[in-house]
């Protein structure tokens, strides 16, 4: 069941230059499992990449541009990573077809459809209006010695609203191994397992929505 759910992202070479990593994501087009219908239809609005950028960060913890020179659109910036002593530091990537925000509304169509919704391609059709803030969609690399670890974060403010009311979720996921290999499947896992704990627990949320019809007049 899992497997089917999980975000497989495809690590290629090409697009930044040599030695730079661009993740390529692809997304179920069905849910796993899928809940009872609720008789709700969900309209998946605007998904704006609120993620704070720190031109002066000191680690790779922080979001910011690494690479010379700087790569102007951060909405394809995923991640940094340096060499096994902490040098050579560098941006990981989306490829060009692909943005942080075009990712975060796959999610949340697929998984408002396997909590029990039905999406539809207009907002006049809906009953509910789904939006995003992504404040956290972050990979990166701690090195130290022989083993390094390797972090994903991914975080965001979700909005639901319709006649009944406005609900707020506050979704998130991440995952944190130990790494020997600092390989690119390294960085393709972690991102991998971030990104799946942040479905998991939008999904969870999506179920348990209680989502009230308009008030009677």
């Amino acid at each position: 069941m899992r497997s089917a759910c999980l975000l497989a992202l495809v690590l290629c070479s090409t697009g930044c230059g040599p030695g730079f990593l661009v993740l390529e994501a692809a997304f179920p087009t069905e849910p796993a499992t899928l809940e009872p219908y609720s008789g709700m239809k969900v309209y998946v609005g605007e998904v704006t990449d609120d993620r704070e950028f720190d031109m002066q960060a000191e680690s790779l913890s922080v979001p910011s541009f690494w690479d010379a020179p700087a790569f102007k659109d951060q909405s394809y910036v995923v991640g940094a990573k340096s060499s096994s002593g902490g040098k050579n530091l560098q941006n990981i990537y989306l490829e060009d077809a692909q943005t942080v925000e075009s990712i975060i509304a796959d999610m949340l169509g697929v998984a408002f459809r396997q909590s029990g919704f039905r999406i539809v391609d207009e907002e006049d059709e809906a009953d509910l209006v789904v939006e995003a803030s992504l404040k956290e969609l972050w990979l990166w690399m701690t090195p130290g010695g022989m083993t390094i670890r390797i972090v994903s974060r991914v975080q965001a403010d979700v909005t639901v609203t319709g006649k009944g009311g406005t609900y707020e979720l506050e979704v998130g996921g991440n995952h944190d191994s130990p790494d020997v290999t600092h390989a690119p499947d390294s960085y393709r896992y972690a991102l991998q397992e971030g990104l799946y704990a942040f479905y998991a627990d939008l999904v969870t949320q999506c179920i348990v929505l209680d989502v009230k019809e308009a008030p009677a007049e």
